[in-house]
C-alpha cells in the first residue's frame, strides 16, 4: 500500500508541474501577443517616414 500512495502521490506533483508548465506557456504567449499589439501601434502612430 505504501508503494501505491508514493506513486499518486509522484503522478499528483508530475501533472500539477505539467499544468504550471502550461500556464507558463500560455502566460508568454499572451505576453508575446500583447507586445506585438504594442509594437504596431506604435509603428502605426509614428509619422511614417521609415517607409
Amino acid at each position: 500500500m505504501e508503494v501505491m500512495w508514493k506513486i499518486e502521490q509522484i503522478v499528483f506533483v508530475v501533472q500539477r508541474n505539467v499544468f504550471v508548465m502550461e500556464m507558463n506557456v500560455f502566460l508568454v504567449i499572451v505576453v508575446e501577443r500583447l507586445v506585438v499589439m504594442e509594437v504596431v501601434v506604435v509603428v502605426e502612430e509614428g509619422d511614417g517616414d521609415e517607409g
